[in-house]
């Protein structure tokens, strides 16, 4: 999945799935988790083991992409909306943006298109939201399993 630079949240995308795939790995793996996978008709080789469960791997990984679902739509719905109003495609989107949304905007005070571009952010870190996008639920929620 790629986005758009707009909101430059490419690099924070990768440290979070980085640091979220280490604990999930993490979470799978260690003596705990040991299976043997020796095959019962090789009698000359020793025992073969791995230090992880694949069945509980694969579950984990499951739940992780499910758990991040949420999270990477909050962001990109916010990184087209700011595409679209930032740097319209069209003709109509265009004619949109230069004679109705940018004169609104320099209408429109500064108190509130600061609060308004402080929610996209935290939106799009997904900060603002309950439930599956917001980043520090998803965080306590994996720190818990």
């Amino acid at each position: 999945m790629t986005v758009d630079p707009v909101l430059a949240q490419g690099f924070t995308i990768g440290m979070e799935a980085a640091a979220d795939l280490a604990q999930t790995l993490q979470q799978c793996s260690g003596p705990e988790y040991a299976v043997d996978v020796s095959e019962s008709s090789e009698e000359d080789s020793g025992p073969q083991t791995l230090l992880f469960d694949p069945d509980r791997l694969r579950f984990k990984l499951k739940e992780r992409h499910r758990r991040r679902y949420g999270r990477m739509m909050a962001l990109l719905r916010a990184t087209e909306l700011v595409q679209a109003l930032a740097q319209p495609s069209g003709p109509f989107s265009s004619f949109l943006s230069r004679w109705l949304i940018r004169p609104a905007m320099q209408l429109t005070p500064n108190f509130a298109k600061k609060s308004m571009f402080d929610f996209m952010l935290r939106y799009s870190l997904g900060l603002t939201a309950g439930g599956d996008n917001n980043i520090v639920e998803m965080t306590r929620k994996s720190k818990q399993v």
